[in-house]
């Protein structure tokens, strides 16, 4: 993590101007995709990089009614920090996020698992383990849960075994941009074209 970036996601949840620009830009973005209909969903943020519980489920809430605005039915998720699936309960955020979360439509938790404990803390924690936070979790909001990305750690079993769906996120070079035979520089002309280095790195969602 840089300086820049620290500040960057303080500014976005600990801020009233960063949670209306993070919220506005996902209002655009699910007016744009609402009438698609392979568009049911949107994931608020990827592996949320900051320890700020309060103020991450505050931009989360924004953007939730940013979002009903334009789509009253289209799925969104939220998560913890770094999409780990930390949490049997959500006692750490405050009364009025709990009671939103509680009340909110159309939620799904998204939680994510490298490693052999997915981010659970204590010795000899296990994928299982992490799903039984995230089933507690989500049964106290009336929420779905769905295991957005993943390694190989068993967490896809754990998850169906509870009845939740999952994707894996599968780093190869199939969606990779290469490098042309020849070429010193990329397309876009600002990265030096290196053999058996992509010009653009890519990640298959299965």
């Amino acid at each position: 993590m840089t300086d820049f970036a620290e500040l960057q996601i303080e500014q976005l949840v600990g801020t009233a101007a960063g949670r209306k620009a993070y919220s506005t830009y996902i209002g655009l973005l699910a007016e744009a995709v609402s009438e698609h209909p392979a568009a049911i969903g949107i994931e608020l943020m990827n592996e949320p990089p900051t320890i700020d519980s309060a103020g991450l489920y505050k931009m989360f809430e924004e953007c939730y009614d940013a979002i009903r605005r334009v789509a009253p039915d289209l799925a969104v998720g939220v998560s913890d920090t770094g999409n780990d699936p930390t949490y049997a309960d959500d006692s750490r955020l405050p009364a009025a996020t709990r009671a939103w979360l509680r009340k909110a439509t159309h939620l799904f938790y998204a939680y994510h698992c490298y490693g052999t404990a997915c981010g659970v803390q204590g010795a000899g924690k296990t994928p299982a383990d992490a799903v039984a936070n995230v089933v507690k979790l989500t049964e106290a909001w009336g929420a779905a849960a769905f295991c957005t990305e993943f390694g190989t750690s068993g967490i896809a079993e754990a998850s169906a075994a509870a009845g939740i769906g999952w994707t894996q996120y599968q780093y190869n070079g199939f969606c990779n941009v290469p490098c042309a035979e020849g070429q010193n520089t990329c397309p876009n002309g600002n990265k030096t074209c290196m053999p058996g280095t992509p010009c653009a790195f890519g990640a298959c969602i299965t």
